[in-house]
């Protein structure tokens, strides 16, 4: 059985999720795609390692340009797909939200008719997934995640969750994420895995490898350098917001690659949403085109909020650095989040360990 996970974003957390929960089939019957191995070099290498011993493939599928999922669904020929998220990603090469969408529905084109796709009921562009399913004979299944879950509790650190006839807690904030948990969880559902083996593969996950990973020490950072789009950030930005409690929390970010000629306005857009967060004390931007968000955020916020910007060289990192240690007391929440190519986990790997 193969399930696959495509996604603007969220689909490394969404795939983690799924193994975690399908756990109990021991890892010789659980193949699962590692580190970023989602493209066309990547898939294969994971396709060869199923065995005889095997029983679920779960793989991430990752594109940039038209026809790449397509190609990748070929190859895995999904029983069962999740697509996460449809955004601004990689805009710069397909050139509107409508194309991602066109291309994130490439996924159906391996899969067998009477199959199954699933994707979050706050989702955009439904209407293209549904033509494409309707076309391949594969059944889009459209998941709520307040029907399919009774969130009992909204927690800084996630939510509390009855299911299956079991208390959960789901340990990552954000109402975006909790949609990814709940199509893996109704995608687990339709293939029969127990509700129990679903509930402890939610408790006990823990995200990382600088996805939303929660490092507490000098200060409390999110650590979400691995990647991002504009979708990405304003979900990062309302994780920190509720972590902080109504407190204030910091921001370090930078650009947003892939954007092409979108990039200024999305930039520009972004500055404006972190100005509308009231307890964002301090935004500091590293880079060339994150001082757009820089400037839109002092252009829309009163005198009792900062913004810095550095470049992004040496001199520009070390200067960040100082400036942050100089504004940002100790114990505060700081979400540091930017595109793989700027590398910001160097900022957080700079900072000053645990006070002693």
């Amino acid at each position: 059985m193969v399930i696959a996970v495509t996604g603007s974003s969220g689909k490394t957390t969404t795939k983690e999720l799924l193994a975690s929960c399908l756990k109990n089939l021991g890892e010789d019957a659980l193949v699962v795609t590692e580190k970023n191995y989602n493209n066309e070099i990547g898939l294969p290498f994971t396709v060869f390692r199923i065995d005889d011993r095997t029983r679920v493939l779960v793989c991430e599928m990752g594109m940039n340009h038209k026809g790449e999922i397509s190609r990748l669904s070929r190859i895995a020929e999904p029983d069962f797909a999740v697509v996460t998220t449809i955004g601004t990603a990689h805009i710069e090469f397909l050139g509107s939200q409508k194309n991602i969408a066109k291309a994130k529905a490439e996924i159906v084109e391996g899969m067998s008719p009477e199959s199954s796709l699933f994707y979050p009921s706050s989702g955009e562009y439904s209407k293209i997934l549904k033509k494409k399913t309707r076309k391949y004979r594969v059944k889009l299944e459209i998941v709520d995640a307040e029907r399919l879950f009774n969130i009992s509790e909204k927690r800084p650190s996630g939510f509390v969750l009855e299911y299956g006839g079991r208390t959960v807690v789901w340990n990552l904030p954000g109402d975006k994420l909790l949609g990814n948990v709940a199509v893996a969880a109704a995608c687990l559902e339709k293939i029969g895995v127990p509700k129990d083996w679903i509930a402890d593969g939610i408790s006990e996950f823990r995200s990382g490898n600088k996805r939303l990973d929660f490092q507490k020490g000098r200060y409390s950072i999110i650590n979400d350098t691995y990647n991002a789009n504009y979708e990405s950030m304003i979900s990062s930005l309302e994780v920190a917001a509720q972590l902080s409690e109504g407190r204030d929390f910091y921001a370090v970010l930078g650009d947003m690659r892939e954007l092409g000629k979108h990039s200024t306005s999305f930039h520009k857009k972004l500055g404006k949403i972190c100005a509308g967060f009231a307890n964002l004390k301090c935004l500091f931007t590293f880079g060339e085109d994150s001082n757009l968000i820089r400037k839109e955020f002092s252009k829309h916020s009163d005198d009792s909020r900062t913004s810095f910007h550095f470049p992004d060289t040496e001199t520009g990192l070390q200067d960040l650095l100082r400036t942050f240690t100089e504004n940002v007391p100790e114990g505060s929440i700081v979400l540091a989040k930017a595109s793989r190519g700027i590398r910001l986990e160097r900022f957080v790997e700079g900072l000053p360990g645990p006070k002693v």
